[in-house]
């Protein structure tokens, strides 16, 4: 589900701030696919806006993981043409018990075609089928029926021993 929330004003010259995110099931999907889609998106689409990248962080603590971009922009508006700031962040906890990862956009001003183009593109990666995962899925499933098989015929081979 995709979400958008207006913020109020929270500096008196830059103006409203935008919020899109959604939940990323990071058991399903490979993370930094999902941030790359959004990010090929804003840049391709942005050539001509003067899109460029003001810094990119990556953070670690613990099981938590967050990768951070800032950007920079010129969005015309009727009057003139204004620079504009936003974020893509990924981030959660690293868990293999339940999603917990969130694609977020942050925006000044307001929200652009292209912003929504590059959610939906991250989001429809995040909903792709994945078929690396469903392999590896698969195999650990088989290594665990294979263990369980092998436990038993041992246990068994014994009884018939004894």
């Amino acid at each position: 589900m995709v979400q958008m929330h207006p913020f109020q004003p929270f500096d008196l010259k830059s103006g409203n701030r935008y919020d899109i995110e959604f939940m990323i099931d990071q058991r399903e999907c490979d993370l930094f696919s999902v941030f790359g889609a959004a990010l090929y998106t804003l840049q391709e689409q942005k050539k001509n806006s003067g899109f460029h990248i003001l810094w990119m962080k990556a953070i670690q603590e613990e099981d938590v993981v967050a990768i951070i971009l800032e950007f920079e922009e010129n969005i015309e508006d009727h009057i003139n043409l204004k620079m504009t700031k936003g974020m893509l962040m990924i981030a959660g906890e690293n868990t293999i018990k339940y999603p917990n990862f969130k694609l977020i956009l942050q925006k000044e001003g307001h929200v652009t075609e292209t912003d929504t183009n590059a959610v939906l593109a991250a989001y429809k990666e995040a909903n792709r089928p994945n078929n690396f995962i469903r392999k590896r899925k698969q195999f650990l499933l088989d290594t665990q029926v294979m263990s369980l098989k092998g436990a038993e015929g041992d246990e068994i081979t014994q009884a018939k021993k004894n």
